[in-house]
């Protein structure tokens, strides 16, 4: 079995549309079904056979390391880097590059989680390697209006759409797999973005699309999503589909 590259996990934002329902805890540490969804996604790595895990952490960092002082990892290396002010969910990463140490590596969302096979998409990423740089999970929906829709033609990432069109649609599922050159000149410049954080999603993706650089990594599977009191207030009933 191919060894899998490190991950990151994007945990450093403030859970703005959380905040009443958890006024004193992050995000990742939302309990669900009584279990806090780190410890969910820790065990999610741990048997996909990851075995380097990087978190990018920010708000109430200190309770996330907290917890994963005290969780049992067995054999999951994990390190942790903390934003000293916001720097979105591409600064984030810029902020975590040095710690992977790799030429590749996955980068996940702390509150969501999607069933797919990590080896699947690191053969598909090799085979897309000369044309992308980029690899994007996928997956259908029934209404894609609250995540927007993503546009694919000869799997490649063509187009993303406003989160306003109801209707099935696919959607970005929250996870990628990067080169790690994708951050260098000439597919990544920093005086391009301005403003004091950067976002994966709506300023680095986009550039990269219009340069053919994002390969699509299609699966069809339900998405556990958690960034909504409503979906929180669901995700218990996910787990068993999730699971599997």
């Amino acid at each position: 079995m191919t060894a899998l590259p490190p991950v990151l996990i994007l945990a450093g934002g403030k859970a703005t549309r959380l905040a009443d329902v958890l006024p004193e805890l992050p995000k990742i540490l939302a309990p669900v079904d009584g279990v806090p969804f780190l410890d969910i996604l820790l065990n999610r790595l741990l048997r996909q056979g990851f075995t380097q895990a990087h978190f990018c952490l920010g708000v109430m960092a200190e309770q996330v390391i907290d917890y994963l002082m005290r969780a049992d990892m067995a054999d999951l290396r994990v390190t942790a880097s903390i934003e000293d002010r916001p720097l979105g969910t591409g600064g984030a990463i810029l902020n975590a590059l040095s710690p992977t140490r790799g030429q590749r590596f996955f980068v996940l969302n702390g509150d969501s989680l999607i069933d797919y096979d990590p080896g699947a998409m690191l053969a598909r990423h090799t085979e897309m390697h000369k044309e992308a740089g980029v690899t994007l999970l996928t997956t259908a929906v029934a209404d894609a209006a609250r995540f927007g829709t993503v546009a694919v033609e000869d799997g490649r990432v063509t187009r993303f759409g406003e989160k306003s069109s109801d209707g099935p649609g696919r959607i970005n599922a929250g996870v990628y797999l990067f080169d790690r050159g994708m951050f260098d000149p000439p597919y990544f410049e920093d005086r391009r973005y301005d403003g004091s954080d950067i976002s994966l999603e709506r300023q680095m993706l986009p550039h990269w699309v219009t340069q053919g650089r994002v390969a699509d990594h299609p699966v069809s599977a339900p998405l556990l999503d958690i960034g909504t009191p409503e979906a929180l207030a669901g995700a218990a009933g996910f787990l068993g589909p999730i699971s599997g």
